[in-house]
């Protein structure tokens, strides 16, 4: 998605505040919380069916109030457009994955924005049992 900013000069302005986490810092968290490495905490918790961990970001950032200015900031240049409007700028785009590759995902995009949904603005989890289970996690 972030891509579009270049190949078509344009990004949605999404009710969103996503929780995104690098695949590694997830994959050591469920290596932690799952005991194939040892942590202690994480293996207190494991043997209580009434925890359930939530592999998250507990830090959340608002996709159109913090990150699209931020991209700007950094130079890049492209409208925001409402989510229909930039589902229907995709479709009308260049349809060679090569040079377009956001448009493999015209599908997924389709189903989740071109709708009048409300988007995930404000959803949250509870991570505090999980963060103290799992310190990579954490970010200790």
């Amino acid at each position: 998605m972030l891509r579009t900013a270049k190949t078509l000069g344009a990004l949605p302005a999404l009710d969103e505040t996503p929780a995104w986490l690098l695949v590694d810092v997830v994959a050591r968290s469920i290596l932690e919380l799952s005991g194939i490495v040892s942590n202690e905490k994480a293996k207190a918790l494991a043997h209580d069916p009434s925890v359930v961990y939530h592999a998250q970001n507990s830090k959340t950032f608002r996709w159109t109030e913090d990150l699209l200015p931020a991209l700007r900031q950094a130079g890049l240049k492209f409208d925001i457009l409402p989510k229909r409007e930039w589902v229907q700028r995709l479709r009308e785009s260049e349809q060679v994955p090569q040079k377009n590759p956001t448009i493999k995902l015209l599908g997924f995009f389709a189903e989740k924005y071109d709708n009048d949904a409300p988007g995930r603005s404000g959803l949250t989890f509870a991570m505090e049992k999980t963060e103290s289970a799992s310190p990579w996690l954490k970010g200790d």
